[in-house]
């Protein structure tokens, strides 16, 4: 079980994005919400294409807002996770792309030849091929640490520092591209071998060099992966299974040592969505196995590998931030998956579960390691129905059942 397991709700990456909205700390209640439920970290992004429009430096108003946001939380007594999030065009080579050359990209980024071009990966969440510290993307991250480090006396605002830098979000899933080049000469959509741990490896190597520079300040967590498995495997998708499996050794191999300032960090939406681990009540339990909890699989797979990461660099003993979790209800709603027509019936079983999955992470050897389990958002989004409150534009706002389920839940720093 979890000791003193702590409480973040993460914010909606538009918070840095368009700033002043429902998703911006300082607006629309979110301090107050912070506040009523004695929830004690947030979740923040740098969005390096909006941060940087290009390589002279920060967009001032939009580097303003978030340094703005940060020092608010951070005078309300919050820990404070940033995420970096999306890659500028100038800096992965897509902004000079041919049209050709932009084509041939579209195995790497849509299901297949027929999908349509306007179901394709963004172009801002291509990794560009440089990440070292003196690449564009090490001069993002050392801008960002350096600006919100507490080892840095010279930073622009002196309440705005962080606790935590996050070096991605869902790159399993969401980057591209996953694999190389088809085996199949004649079918440039089938499989190739995995790449893309390779350049989290580098990743992880440079981050850990800049942030030196700063005494170790903030400390360095990643890869932030989705919690799809092998079996779902594509072009688009790897599994957290495949990529900690590739990943961790490719670490090892490069000498990598994460040390007690580097934390593991990983999404556990299935496990919420399912209730996994012992004593299930996944609705589809009778056909897909949902014993097994892959937040506390991943902890497993850490130990195996010997991954010596925060809080005292001990192989036997890492510890997890689950960064983000949580049910949507479009799940609850779905005839695939809990098959709950009535709205009032979807909010209380999106209560249910987030109390499941907590008493799970908090009571039961599943929780072992786990130190940190989120919720994404506050007010929801339509699109990815998560949230503890409704929509400010639909629906006013309002809290739903899983908010008072979250705030009766108990508070550690």
């Amino acid at each position: 079980m979890a000791a003193n397991l702590r409480r973040m709700v993460v914010l909606s990456p538009s918070g840095t994005i368009t700033p002043g909205g429902s998703h911006d700390y300082r607006q629309a209640g979110n301090r107050a919400f912070f506040a009523e439920t004695a929830t004690r970290w947030v979740r923040m992004w740098a969005d390096w294409p909006t941060l940087m429009p290009n390589a002279s430096g920060f967009d001032p108003a939009l580097i303003g807002a978030l340094d703005a946001q940060i020092a608010l939380a951070r005078r309300d007594g919050l820990r404070i996770m940033l995420t970096l999030y999306r890659f500028a065009t100038w800096a992965n080579g897509t902004a000079a792309m041919t049209p050709d050359q932009l084509a041939a990209t579209m195995p790497d980024r849509k299901a297949t030849a027929a999908s349509p071009d306007t179901s394709a990966k963004a172009l801002n969440m291509r990794y560009p091929a440089d990440v070292s510290p003196t690449s564009a993307w090490g001069d993002f991250v050392d801008r960002i640490a350096s600006r919100y480090s507490r080892g840095n006396p010279a930073r622009p605002s002196l309440d705005a520092t962080i606790d935590v830098l996050e070096l991605g979000n869902e790159p399993n899933l969401q980057w591209w591209p996953q694999q190389g080049p088809s085996a199949d000469p004649a079918n440039a959509y089938a499989a190739g071998p995995v790449v893309f741990h390779d350049v989290l490896t580098r990743m992880f190597a440079t981050a850990k060099t800049i942030v030196a520079r700063y005494g170790g300040e903030p400390m360095l967590g990643g890869p932030a992966m989705a919690d799809s498995t092998a079996a779902t495997n594509s072009r688009l998708r790897t599994g957290y299974d495949t990529t900690s499996d590739l990943l961790l050794p490719a670490l090892s191999a490069a000498g990598f040592a994460a040390g007690p300032r580097f934390v593991w960090t990983h999404h556990n939406y299935t496990d919420v969505t399912y209730d996994q681990g012992a004593g299930t009540t996944a609705p589809d339990q009778a056909k897909v196995s949902r014993t097994t909890n892959f937040a506390a699989d991943m902890r497993r797979r850490l130990i195996a590998a010997g991954w010596a990461g925060w809080p005292a660099g001990d192989p036997a003993d890492p510890w997890i931030l689950l960064t983000e979790g949580g049910v949507t209800i479009q799940n609850i709603r779905s005839a695939t998956r809990w098959n709950i027509a009535d709205p009032a019936a979807q909010r209380a079983k999106q209560a249910e579960l987030v109390q499941r999955s907590w008493d799970r992470m908090a009571s039961t050897p599943d929780g072992a390691g786990i130190a940190v389990t989120s919720n994404y958002l506050w007010y929801t989004d339509p699109n990815f129905d998560s949230g503890l409150c409704e929509t400010v534009e639909t629906g006013g706002g309002a809290k739903r059942p899983a908010y008072a389920t979250w705030g009766a839940l108990p508070s550690f720093a």
